[in-house]
């Protein structure tokens, strides 16, 4: 199940697999999806990844 996180004023979305932070949930559903089937991280989905100065 994806997290819903609340930074700040931001409301941001967690992986629960891989724990990586996005700010659409949809793309956390795929990240999600992609790591409890094959176990490993799919570029084309965390490339929409949030890193830790956008947060």
């Amino acid at each position: 199940m994806v997290k819903e996180v609340v930074l700040g004023k931001k409301r941001v979305y967690q992986c629960d697999d891989c724990k990586l932070i996005y700010k659409d949930k949809r793309f956390a559903e795929q990240c999600e999806e992609w790591c409890t089937v094959h176990h490993s991280c799919n570029l084309a989905i965390t490339k929409n990844k949030l890193d830790i100065g956008e947060l």
